[in-house]
């Protein structure tokens, strides 16, 4: 798991784990070129339809937390858990797209965020609880995608350098003319 969410007051957990997909590489354009002819047919409907990357990222974690998702739920049954936590795997595409657990997570915290709202009541500064929650869903996706974008460009800065200076930062080198 990459992450752990908890919220205090209601005891509610969620445990998380990101990865990031590229959609148009060329391991992944025969499944996504039959999507898009799918997506075609399906008209309308088609246009809410994932990449198959995504799907297939957001399925290999799912099946990866299986086993954690049993033991949870048989924790819950014997009385060692009060509540069981949510296991949310969030693919995201270097595309800006989000699979399902994404968006679930999102939901979770935006939910978290509005009944805080409501907790505290009528603001001073007179913004409304659906412009606030709505500038956090954006505010939440827009850093999702520019961590997704950071960590793709330092896995290229990378790439070819042997493995001890990937772990060392560049040193600042000085020009001294003459």
């Amino acid at each position: 798991m990459d992450g752990t969410i908890r919220h205090l007051s209601s005891g509610d957990e969620v445990w998380f784990d990101v990865t990031a997909t590229h959609s148009t590489c060329h391991s992944k354009l025969r499944k996504e070129l039959r999507l898009t002819k799918l997506r075609k047919t399906a008209g309308k409907t088609g246009n809410r339809m994932k990449s198959a990357a995504v799907l297939d990222a957001h399925t290999k974690k799912r099946d990866k937390y299986a086993l954690l998702e049993a033991i949870v739920e048989r924790q819950l049954i014997s009385g060692l858990r009060s509540h069981a936590p949510r296991i949310l795997p969030v693919a995201i595409s270097t595309h800006g797209e989000f699979c399902a657990g994404a968006v679930e997570l999102q939901d979770w915290l935006a939910d978290k965020f509005e009944r805080r709202l409501e907790n505290e009541g009528s603001r001073d500064d007179g913004q409304k609880e659906t412009k606030l929650i709505a500038e956090f869903r954006n505010t939440l996706r827009t850093s999702l995608l520019v961590g997704l974008a950071k960590g793709h460009a330092q896995m290229l800065r990378a790439a070819g350098l042997p493995h001890r200076a990937k772990a060392c930062r560049p040193r600042a080198v000085h020009y001294q003319p003459g």
